[in-house]
């Protein structure tokens, strides 16, 4: 097959070394954690692209201030951290410093406010205690850190929040082999913090000798001094080219993010797709690979926020991209961070053939590691947020997980692995490749693989013994999506000519497929779903259409609605944003309700999708028409 025998041609030209090297370069900004170092790595990522030799490099900037809105993400302030310090002294004179920035950046959380120059003597008391934590700090310990208690914090008056928190997940990240990480904190006072709360995270070792003497004392002295500032900035959004030579218009991108603390997460990723770019530039100028016939464009930014910043600027340009690749945590050894692949496939609601052709390299590289472990999940929302069919991108996702090391300082170059970047360089080398070059001879092979794939689900199903009525339902389902996946294909050609003899691959594969489903049926009536209550009746009178792209916050829905109307929204969780992404402009709320059931296995109540929806029209997200 075209993309196996590229995957040959390229395996061993990467360098898992020089993706380490590269990672040093900017990793040693971004673990600052700082606004001021996040542009530095911004600049010096764009230095490597253009010793790599990739065209077009820029830093673009786009604002952010804490109270903006992108898209429906909310934008964070600017930080930036000079120090931080936090002595604590118990009633017997024990004096420990818990806290130290200049020691471990990770010990303030971002966004975390400052103190007066001199520092601040207060008291520190139990999140959970009766007592008055009014210019206070509060241990967290066993309280969630969640916006209630952020919420507490305001009211109440506290100074901020102390934190051992630490998640722990079996046999990956235990806590008694892990006592002296430090956690970092990005979310707890996302995306602002006009009230000026210090935010301070420490060792689980430091928080268990804190909840001994808070045990004892209830309460103990500290002093702690904080230098940072919150104010408006920008997120650089850093990017580069391949130039395609035949079609330059359509582009692939390696899409990755940039500015976090983490060596894994996610200089790593970063790092590939540089390796990814010089291996393909250094190919073409040896003449051992053709150069891309399409454009293939690195882009790296702040996690979503500054991809959807860059697209609501300039939305002309999701029409030219055919399929991104994000790597996302993709260097781990094994063996020491105890993580291993998962590839996240696309939506049901726009599925295609990139997350096949991705499995098949992915399994074509590991028959090389037979130690080395994988496994592909069902879609979930990161940087391929992409894939929503309103911006309408393919976007897999690889990404390593649960990781040891993950969300803290501990996540540094020396848990990598050289071997791990450099397979995963080289069979996101021959994906990209495979869609820049392919062709018709890669489209009819794929359309193949998908076809096997979708064939496997059908005989799967099939051997369920479900009921005729039951089997009809989830074919009816299933094949819509099989044969979208299988007419993505077709942009994998050159020219009409090339286009007509995939579409009549496609169309015979389609018919196979059919004929299987034809084949197992279990004999007995079909299934037809009808509107049939006031409600469900009502419900397919409704088509939304959504005006925002990407997956949503609800972030224009003042608390007190949500609240009152029991809508719990992430913009990270699908399972709340599936009905926002069947939401096509033609399709009812009555078909949504059941196309989510078939794609999550748990078909939301109806009442409350209509709450959803009438709620997510009144704020300006949809338009609800009358069918």
């Amino acid at each position: 097959m075209f993309h196996q025998q590229i995957l040959n041609k390229i395996r061993g030209r990467t360098s898992g070394r020089r993706a380490l090297e590269y990672i040093y370069r900017f990793w040693v900004h971004d673990r600052l954690s700082t606004f001021p170092a996040f542009h530095r790595a911004a600049q010096e990522t764009a230095r490597l692209m253009e010793e790599i030799g990739l065209s077009r490099v820029e830093v673009l900037k786009y604002p952010t201030t804490g109270s903006n809105l992108i898209a429906d993400w909310e934008g964070p302030q600017g930080w930036d951290a000079t120090s931080g310090i936090l002595d604590v002294t118990t009633p017997e004179g024990n004096t420990r410093r818990l806290v130290d920035r200049q020691a471990d950046p990770c010990h303030l959380f971002l966004y975390c406010g400052n103190t007066p120059p001199e520092g601040i003597k207060t008291g520190i008391v139990k999140a959970d205690s009766d007592r008055d934590i009014k210019g206070k700090l509060v241990f967290q310990d066993k309280v969630p850190l969640d916006e209630t208690l952020r919420q507490k914090l305001i009211e109440h008056g506290a100074l901020g929040v102390v934190s051992d928190e630490l998640p722990y997940w079996p046999e990956v990240r235990e806590r008694e082999e892990n006592i002296h990480l430090v956690r970092w904190h990005n979310a707890f006072l996302y995306p602002q913090n006009k009230e000026n709360l210090l935010g301070l995270s420490i060792t689980p070792a430091d928080g268990d000798w804190l909840r001994e003497a808070l045990q004892k004392h209830g309460e103990v002295e500290a002093f702690t001094r904080v230098d940072t500032r919150l104010y408006a900035d920008t997120i650089p959004v850093t990017t580069g080219i391949i130039p395609g030579t035949e079609e330059p218009d359509k582009e692939v991108w390696l899409i990755q993010h940039l500015h976090e603390v983490g060596a894994h997460d996610n200089a790593s990723g970063v790092a590939c797709a540089l390796e990814v770019s010089r291996t393909l530039l250094e190919l073409a100028a040896r003449g051992i690979l053709d150069p891309p016939k399409r454009t293939v464009r690195v882009i790296c930014s702040w996690e979503i926020i500054g991809f959807m910043a860059h697209l609501c600027a300039h939305p002309e340009i999701v029409d030219q991209v055919i399929c991104a690749i994000n790597p996302d945590m993709v260097g781990a050894d094994q063996d020491h961070c105890r993580s291993w692949l998962q590839i996240y496939c696309e939506p049901h609601c726009n599925p295609s053939f990139i997350d096949e052709l991705t499995i098949d390299l992915i399994k074509e590289v590991y028959t090389y590691h037979p130690r080395w472990h994988w496994e592909s999940k069902p879609f979930m929302i990161n940087d391929n947020f992409l894939a929503d069919p309103m911006i309408g991108i393919p976007c897999p996702s690889l990404i390593f997980l649960r990781d040891r090391y993950y969300h803290t300082s501990s996540d540094r170059p020396e848990n990598l692995s050289p071997v791990v970047m450099e397979e995963i360089s080289a069979l996101m080398a021959a994906c990209a490749y495979t869609v820049t070059n392919g062709g018709l001879k890669a489209a009819e092979e794929i359309a193949e693989l998908v076809f096997r794939a979708q064939a496997c689900e059908l005989v799967k199903i099939a051997s369920e013994n479900r009921d005729s009525s039951s089997y009809d339902e989830w074919i009816q389902y299933y094949l819509a999506v099989a044969e979208k996946s299988l007419d993505s294909v077709c942009v994998l050609t050159f020219g009409k000519g090339e286009h007509e003899k995939a579409a009549a691959k496609i169309n015979s594969l389609k018919t196979r497929l059919s004929a299987l489903a034809d084949f197992n049926r279990p004999q007995g009536e079909g299934f037809k779903r009808e509107p049939k209550s006031q409600i469900e009746r009502e419900a397919d009178s409704l088509i939304p259409k959504r005006k925002i792209w990407g997956s949503f916050s609800l972030a224009r829905v003042p608390k007190e609605v949500k609240k009152e109307r029991t809508i719990t929204f992430s913009p990270w969780d699908y399972n709340h944003n599936a009905p926002v992404f069947w939401a096509d402009g033609k399709r009812s709320i009555f078909e949504i309700q059941w196309l989510v059931g078939q794609e999550l296995g748990k078909t939301p109540e109806l009442d409350k999708l209509m709450t959803l929806f009438r709620t997510l029209q009144e704020y300006g997200y949809v338009a609800l028409k009358k069918r």
